[in-house]
């Protein structure tokens, strides 16, 4: 009988921190205003108008509802947007949230769009999470590594320390992007914000290297395949020379190429500082390669070459 009463003890105190989620944290908080629209065929960008005192760190994520897919669903969400800046009078803050279809809660959220858009309200819980400490203030480089949408974590990140590097006196001097994807059209993803980073940072802040790391489309002969393969190349040129232009040369995209980079040796190529710090999200595969390649070059710190290279990951899934 004593068991029974613990396991019912248990069971009250989880149903009732479930309730208390729902219609405390949520339920009774305004539920704001939000637009949904389809970036490709598995990727969602979720903008949330949220009060302007509503306000977030870089890396951190929020608890998301959404009654038109689940009264009772709330899922973490990597925030993706940065919080307005005390010069701008917005009266409002957006939340970005690029959400990736998969089962269960992303499949339904993904069905209620029509025509690719969606509006309505949703609840929030959080902001959760986050580093903690600002490395800017530390160190000259920051590497942004990331794989697939695990870019989420690191577009918070970008447009953070661009506008820390525009705007306040910090040691930061470069941040460094690499990114791998599986298919071209993913990188549009984070367009928006890699556009807006470099309308930010100053000219020589920013360096971009992209990498498509999927097959080349199936062909029916070698010939056939090697012609698809010479088209994605100069297609994958055509679109560095277009993001060239848009940034108005304001940044250096040094690669935009076909191919699974060595990590190692991709981080090796950042410009060099005293102290460098990376940041990754992805994979796990992904994130043991980046630990195992910043493992190797604290080689450079016991040659006295810098002062300290730190790592800090981040959990790719829930």
């Amino acid at each position: 009988m004593l068991k029974w009463s613990y396991l019912w003890a248990a069971l009250g105190l989880y149903l009732f921190s479930q309730i208390g989620r729902i219609f405390v944290k949520s339920t009774l908080r305004q539920a704001p205003p939000a637009v949904a629209e389809l970036l490709s065929d598995d990727m969602i960008r979720l903008s949330v108008f949220v009060p302007r005192k509503y306000t977030w760190a870089p890396g951190q994520h929020c608890f998301v509802r959404i009654a038109a897919v689940s009264n009772f669903e709330s899922h973490p969400f990597t925030i993706a947007s940065t919080p307005l800046t005390s010069s701008t009078t917005r009266s409002f803050n957006t939340l970005t949230f690029l959400i990736r279809r998969h089962s269960g809660f992303t499949k339904r959220f993904h069905a209620c769009l029509t025509q690719n858009t969606w509006s309505g309200n949703v609840h929030l819980e959080g902001p959760y999470g986050g580093m903690g400490w600002k490395p800017e203030n530390r160190y000259g480089t920051i590497i942004l590594v990331a794989g697939g949408n695990g870019i989420t974590t690191c577009l918070s990140w970008l447009l953070y320390l661009s506008k820390r590097i525009r705007d306040d006196p910090v040691t930061l001097r470069h941040i460094y992007v690499i990114w791998l994807v599986r298919h071209r059209s993913q990188l549009m993803w984070a367009e928006r914000e890699f556009q807006e980073a470099r309308t930010i940072a100053p000219r020589e802040a920013l360096t971009f290297d992209l990498y498509i790391t999927g097959a080349a489309s199936q062909a029916s002969s070698v010939h056939d395949a090697d012609n698809i393969e010479l088209t994605e190349i100069n297609e994958l040129r055509e679109r560095e020379r277009e993001l060239r232009l848009e940034a108005g040369d304001n940044t250096s995209i040094r690669h935009c190429e076909r191919g699974r980079p060595n990590i190692g040796n991709a981080i090796e190529k950042a410009p060099r500082a005293a102290c460098t710090f990376v940041i990754g999200c992805g994979p796990e595969s992904l994130k043991i390669d980046l630990s195992n390649a910043v493992a190797s070059m604290q080689k450079r710190v016991l040659r006295n070459e810098c002062a300290e290279i730190g790592l800090h990951t981040e959990t790719y899934d829930w």
